[in-house]
């Protein structure tokens, strides 16, 4: 009797390895498509930070206006990014009080969300450089 029992209830199991590997599957999906979006979020801001930086440091070697910084800056982005950043904003500032010229740099974007959570995440970067002019 018991042994009847017994093969009855392992029979019910039918199937169910593949009930397991879908919900394996979906689980180890969900974490490899964060992982991702998070890795594209950190180089998007990278970039984001690195051409701030660029736009900063050669609108103050070059002497050029803060519309030419920020042209210079749009370009990296856009170069770098290949339009993984959206909604970019560009805002620089060129200010020389006597001797010392200062340039700043901030610019932010959205990265636009990759996996099964829809979550956009905001990128914010500054930069700064300043200069003593020679007298």
């Amino acid at each position: 009797m018991r042994r009847d029992g017994l093969l009855k209830l392992h029979t019910n199991e039918h199937g169910s390895a593949i009930v397991q590997s879908i919900f394996a599957i979906v689980l180890l999906m969900t974490l490899v498509l964060g992982v991702l979006q998070i890795s594209l979020s950190l180089y998007a801001r990278n970039a984001l930070s690195s051409a701030a930086h660029e736009g900063a440091r050669r609108a103050l070697e070059l002497g050029a206006s803060a519309e030419e910084a920020r042209a210079l800056v749009v370009r990296t982005v856009q170069s770098s990014t290949g339009g993984l950043v959206h909604d970019l904003d560009v805002a620089t500032n060129v200010t020389s009080s006597g001797r010392n010229s200062i340039v700043q740099v901030r610019v932010t974007g959205t990265a636009p969300p990759l996996g099964p959570v829809p979550v956009t995440m905001k990128i914010d970067a500054r930069a700064s450089a300043s200069r003593e002019n020679a007298p």
